[in-house]
Parts: C-alpha cells; sequence; structure tokens
C-alpha cells in the first residue's frame, strides 16, 4: 500500500432500507409504557442544568453535519438516509431551534424528573 493512501474498505451489498412499519402505533406506545415503568424515578427535587446554551450547542452540531452532508452531495458522494433526511428537512430543524431560542426565557432551566440508579 502506498503511504498517505486510504486502505481499500470492502463494504457489504446494500439492502433497500427498511421502509415499512416496525412497531404499529398501538405497540409503540406500549413499548414506551413497559420501558418508563422498568426505570426508577427519583422523587428528589434538583435543578436542571441551563436549556438554552444546550440547544445552541445541538444547533452548531446540526448545522455543522448539515454543511458536511451538502458539501457531500455537491461532490456527488454517497449519502445515507438519515443524512438526506437532514439536508431534505433541515429548514424544519432550523425553524425550530429558532422558536426555541425565542420563545424559552434565558434562565429557563429543564425540569425534567430524573431516572434514579438501581440498588
Amino acid at each position: 500500500m502506498k503511504k498517505n493512501q486510504p486502505p481499500n474498505i470492502l463494504l457489504p451489498d446494500l439492502e433497500e432500507p427498511i421502509r415499512a412499519e416496525l412497531f404499529s402505533l398501538e405497540r409503540l406506545e406500549q413499548h414506551a409504557e413497559s420501558l418508563a415503568a422498568a426505570q426508577i424515578v427519583t422523587t428528589v427535587a434538583s435543578q436542571g442544568r441551563p436549556l438554552v446554551p444546550r440547544v445552541l450547542e445541538n444547533g452548531r452540531v446540526l448545522l455543522d453535519a448539515y454543511r458536511v452532508t451538502a458539501r457531500a452531495i455537491r461532490e456527488e458522494q454517497t449519502i445515507t438516509p438519515a443524512a438526506e433526511w437532514l439536508v431534505d428537512n433541515f429548514h424544519i430543524v432550523d425553524e425550530q431551534l429558532r422558536e426555541i431560542q425565542d420563545d424559552l426565557p434565558v434562565g429557563y432551566r429543564s425540569e425534567v424528573r430524573r431516572v434514579g440508579k438501581r440498588v
């Protein structure tokens, strides 16, 4: 192998993506309920982290992913179905991030109950 040349990677034949519904809505709800029931939720109140900085960071990561994917498309590289979804729907994602930033007070903290540790 020549220096500075990437190794040849053999990829398996790609199958068609799964388009069928894996869980019906009813089955998905049942599964969610069983997962929730299996968790221990703390009763101790705790102050969460500020949400807006985390939303901003997530927005930066999503924008970076969008830009990388857009560049791959321009260079006619193959992208994953998830990357294609992001490119197709980024305007919606961006709109939602802007609404969160506009609508949440600066000091808003997440008050989601925490999952406790098993003893």
